[in-house]
């Protein structure tokens, strides 16, 4: 079976000016400025109280700054119409819970549909719906039950439906937890590959930073609601002090 390639689509980038923001945990999240969007698989690296997921949100306007913008390709994040975003800007966040009897296919398809169906539902997006199935590896498990799945399965399906919609930047919340290493590493690995193939942007959250180390491009450190880090892996690698007080930290929150 041929399975047609996604379509390109521009980059998008955003840019975050001087966001202040209370999180849900009620860390007090910090940033200057921040760009995010170019080309690679960027790891969001903290703990929960750190404010990863809460950049995240605001990242994709689910959650609006105290203070501060974040724009998109320069136009403010909040003024865009549904439509522009879903083009430019997709979202997965950690726990997606799908109607009880939908198909892996009917799952994956919801993510292109956009919420509450408010889009059609056109050839393209079947065709990108086709190609992340297969990419994913869910077309063999298309017409079983979402709940059917196991751990991995549905991580995966959970990608799928994210990179179906075929954004330009795809930003997702702790893709990988759950599952054992082994498979949080092969998982990170095939995302990357498909995010290089298709020359997207996407922005991921994770705790682990040995895994974003090991397949991320870029990689933001977080600790407080700051950025201590920004950069690659390799001169992540180098600051042993830092990683040092980012583990300890971790640790710290997970007592």
């Amino acid at each position: 079976m041929h399975v047609p390639q996604l379509q390109r689509t521009l980059p998008s980038t955003l840019h975050f000016d001087r966001v202040t923001s209370i999180c849900t945990t009620g860390t007090a999240l910090d940033i200057n400025e921040l760009a995010l969007g170019q080309p690679g698989l960027c790891a969001v690296v903290g703990s929960r109280a750190a404010g990863c997921n809460d950049l995240l949100q605001i990242a994709t306007g689910r959650q609006r700054p105290t203070l501060g913008h974040v724009t998109l390709d320069g136009q403010r994040l909040t003024a865009l119409p549904a439509s522009v975003l879903r083009q430019r800007l997709a979202y997965g966040a950690a726990q997606v819970a799908p109607p009880r009897d939908a198909t892996v296919r009917d799952f994956i398809e919801d993510g292109a549909r956009g919420p509450r169906h408010r889009f059609a539902f056109t050839l393209s997006d079947k065709q990108q719906v086709a190609r992340a199935m297969e990419a994913f590896g869910c077309r063999p498990f298309a017409d079983a039950p979402f709940s059917s799945l196991g751990a991995n399965m549905r991580q995966r399906a959970r990608l799928a439906r994210v990179f179906a919609q075929g954004a330009a930047l795809s930003v997702m919340e702790s893709p990988v937890s759950g599952l054992p290493n082994a498979a949080k590493g092969a998982l990170l690995q095939l995302t990357r590959r498909v995010v290089i193939e298709e020359q997207r942007a996407c922005l991921m959250s994770t705790s682990n930073v040995v895994l974003a180390c090991e397949y991320a491009d870029r990689i933001l450190l977080m600790r407080d609601g700051l950025i201590t880090f920004d950069g690659t892996p390799a001169a992540l690698m180098k600051r042993s002090a830092l990683l040092r007080r980012h583990n300890t930290a971790l640790a710290k929150d997970a007592a």
